[in-house]
């Protein structure tokens, strides 16, 4: 069975001495690709991964994002049914990472099962299907990171450009009519820009644009505005911030009996 399962750790799991090409020929052996197959199957996932510029070299002299490349790449080769992976894009550039999270896509779409921990919520957001949540080593919920935002009513943001010749007055109108329209809390004001979190429940996103196409109409100083659903760093921050005393689990649509998850989930 374990043929039918790719693991890549949170610490990089590779051998110093040996390349890429080593690496990904014994994982190939293991996994069953037949010989005569291998160096195709190897080069391959070299090209995916883009370690055709330091696949010769010892893999011990690589940077720390070519040593994620290394191990992302000996837990998919041979397409295992399953691939488990803890915090596989750490250290890894911007640019690289969404590289990753590509392939990552397109191993799923071919009907691999990925089972990843993250402390990246963008990565979850972007790769997961379904959702797990962990405070404290509590499990706190399970389910679609929409569906998890509409049932513990993690809000939606609203950000507002302005442009600037604005008038002071006029800032502090446009401020004082958000707040008085949605349950809200200005979370960024700057220069041109202002940031505010929705938390109420009820709210749609008909009322929200219907308010915020007015208060442009009503003044020119409004550049622009968008309207967010929240993210799912937000959705974290909120069970963290949690009282200790009021945590629960939530699973397949089931919320305990303490207080706080169930006024959330029941709002």
């Amino acid at each position: 069975y374990l043929q039918e399962m790719g693991y890549c750790p949170q610490q990089d799991a590779i051998i110093d001495s040996l390349n890429a090409w080593d690496h990904l020929y014994l994982f190939a052996r293991i996994r069953g690709i037949p010989k005569v197959q291998v160096h195709t199957v190897v080069k391959k996932w070299i090209n995916k991964l883009n370690l055709t510029a330091c696949a010769a070299q010892p893999s011990g002299t690589y940077s720390g994002g070519n040593k994620r490349r290394l191990n992302i790449a000996m837990a998919l080769i041979g397409n295992p049914s399953l691939v488990l992976m803890d915090e596989p894009t750490t250290g890894v550039d911007p640019a690289a990472r969404r590289s990753l999270w590509n392939t990552l896509k397109t191993c799923q779409d071919s009907g691999q099962s990925i089972i990843l921990t993250s402390h990246s919520m963008e990565e979850c957001e972007v790769l997961c299907n379904r959702l797990v949540i962990m405070v404290k080593g509590q499990l706190v919920c399970v389910g679609a990171s929409q569906e998890l935002k509409q049932r513990f009513g993690a809000g939606y943001n609203i950000h507002v450009k302005l442009s600037p010749g604005r008038d002071y007055a006029d800032v502090e109108n446009i401020k004082r009519s958000i707040e008085n329209n949605f349950t809200c809390s200005l979370r960024d004001e700057n220069s041109g820009f202002l940031g505010y979190h929705i938390t109420s429940n009820d709210v749609t996103w008909t009322s929200m644009y219907a308010v915020m196409n007015q208060l442009k109409n009503e003044y020119s100083c409004i550049e622009d505005f968008t309207v967010l659903s929240s993210t799912l760093e937000q959705l974290f921050i909120q069970f963290a911030r949690a009282p200790e005393e009021e945590g629960a689990v939530r699973m397949n649509g089931n919320v305990s009996s303490n207080k706080w998850w169930k006024r959330r989930a029941n709002a």
